[in-house]
Formats: C-alpha cells, sequence, structure tokens
C-alpha cells in the first residue's frame, strides 16, 4: 500500500511536469540546512532557556535517528521497488537508511518546540510552523525519497521528544543535583550510541 501511495504521487509529478518539484525539494532542504541553526539563534538571541530546550530536542532527536536508522535497516523506497524514480538528484541526495525520515524528524522538532513555546504569544507562528511541519513531511513521499511510515515515525518520535525533552525541562528547573544527573545521562547515552553505531 504505501509503495501503491507513492507510485500515485509519482504520477501526479509526472501529470504535472515536475512543476512542484523544487517547491518541496527546496522545503526538505530548508528544514535540514537552514532550520538546525534556529536553536543557536533563540539561544543567543531571544531566550536562554527555550534555546536550551531547543538545542537538547535538536540533539536527542540526531540520535534517535541515527539510532533507529541504523538498528532497523529499512531502504529507501525505489530499493524496494524498481518502478520509483524519486525526483530530480534524490537517488545521489538521500543517503542512507530510510525509517524514519530524518528531514521529518528535524522539521517536527524544530517547528514543534516552536509552536511549544509561541503558541500563546504569536498563534500565527505556531499555526505556520504546523502548516511546515505538515508539508515538509508531504514532501518526502512526493518526492519519492519516504514511506508514509517513514514520515510517520519521524513526526511521532520527534512529538515524544518535544514533550518529554518539555518535562523533564520543568522538573530540572532550579535543581542543580537534577541539571548535574541530566547532563551525566546524556554524555552516557551519546557515548553508548556511538559505541552500539561503531
Amino acid at each position: 500500500m504505501d509503495i501503491q501511495y507513492l507510485l500515485w504521487l509519482q504520477d501526479l509529478r509526472a501529470a504535472t511536469g515536475g512543476m512542484f518539484d523544487e517547491f518541496f525539494n527546496a522545503l526538505s532542504k530548508f528544514a535540514v540546512e537552514v532550520v538546525p541553526f534556529l536553536p543557536f539563534v533563540v539561544f543567543w538571541c531571544a531566550d536562554k532557556k527555550w534555546g536550551y530546550r531547543f538545542l537538547i530536542s535538536e540533539e536527542i532527536g540526531e540520535v534517535a535517528t541515527g539510532m533507529i536508522k541504523l538498528t532497523v535497516c529499512a531502504y529507501r523506497p525505489w530499493i524496494r521497488s524498481e518502478l520509483i524514480n524519486p525526483a530530480g538528484d534524490s537517488k545521489v541526495a538521500a543517503t542512507g537508511y530510510s525509517f524514519p525520515s530524518g528531514h521529518t524528524l528535524v522539521a517536527t522538532v524544530n517547528y514543534g518546540t516552536t509552536i511549544a513555546w509561541q503558541r500563546d504569544r504569536r498563534r500565527w507562528l505556531a499555526v505556520l510552523c504546523g502548516v511546515l511541519i505538515g508539508l515538509t513531511g508531504f514532501s518526502r513521499n512526493f518526492l519519492g525519497v519516504h514511506t508514509p511510515q517513514d514520515v510517520a515515525v519521524g513526526f511521532l518520535v520527534s512529538v515524544v521528544i518535544i514533550l518529554a525533552v518539555g518535562a523533564v525541562q520543568k522538573k530540572a528547573e532550579g535543581n542543580e543535583k537534577i541539571k548535574d544527573a541530566l547532563t551525566f545521562a546524556g554524555i552516557l547515552v551519546v557515548v553508548v550510541s556511538h559505541l552500539f553505531l561503531s
């Protein structure tokens, strides 16, 4: 069923002469080449507390993506079916395993944390970020580089990360012992994940 959906989108790309390919490609690139700088901008220019939250969420997302990808080892759609012909240079640009979608995960972590941060102050920005999450996830299917389940799991893992980091940050606020323990735990997780992935 997932391959059939991608084939339907592939037919749609062909029917429209590829006129949307560049838009969705640019949206995907923006999510992983520009948006990851957002935590640093927030930290240095807006709000240290939220900057930490952005940075921690993004780093956990990066580690989680690598761990899941290299544990599941799911092949890209065009390897699973020779009928899939991804848009543009996607076969060269979309490297590594397919599950979950790293673009969706990074986009959801950053845009989703922005939603949590701005939902009461700048509702329009929260809505825009929600739309960008949806469009980025859809772009991965539209371009033929990820299955719907790759995108769905990338999104769900991000939501769990955003909620968990928010809850832990609230609990650790003002408690140096908890912060020290979390720092040690973070270092331990990074070391263990590197050992696991090597």
